[in-house]
């Protein structure tokens, strides 16, 4: 594919503002699983993640979470 000079730099600034903007959400994510007590990235902070990258409130998510640990429980008690 061929663009011209001005397009190119736009995708290479883009794509420096994707990677930090990426870090930026990961490190958000790892500030909320600390303080609702999940894990990022391992399963459990599922909800974190799709309250961040899907249109979910933080009612929804804290919801989702306190969902999941019940299921959790039941499933260690049998």
């Amino acid at each position: 594919m061929k663009l011209k000079r001005s397009e190119y730099l736009q995708v290479v600034g883009l794509l420096a503002l994707a990677s930090t903007h990426s870090k930026a959400l990961e490190d958000i994510e790892a500030a909320i699983c600390k303080l609702v007590g999940e894990k990022p990235h391992e399963g459990a902070g599922e909800h974190v993640g799709d309250a961040i990258y899907a249109p979910h409130t933080a009612d929804q998510m804290l919801e989702r979470i306190d969902a999941q640990r019940k299921r959790d429980a039941k499933v260690k008690k049998k």
